[in-house]
């Protein structure tokens, strides 16, 4: 269990699973997007890692971004 919110948590391990909830609330860390390095954060797994994302949507943000609903 990890804060988006948190960089030093997104590099510090890696992740077979992420479920990550509220995700237009995140914002960007100093590290970058989250997004972005819970993706690098499952390569370890490559296909058997899944990314979970879910948020009430904006309307702009990274979760409708991401689902290309822009």
């Amino acid at each position: 269990f990890f804060s988006g919110k948190s960089a030093a948590a997104l590099r510090s391990d890696s992740f077979m699973v992420v479920i990550g909830d509220e995700l237009d609330e995140w914002g960007l860390t100093k590290d970058g997007d989250p997004v972005k390095l819970i993706e690098k954060r499952t390569n370890t797994y490559g296909d058997r890692a899944k990314i979970c994302l879910s948020s009430t949507p904006k309307n702009i943000s990274p979760i409708t971004e991401s689902l290309g609903a822009i």
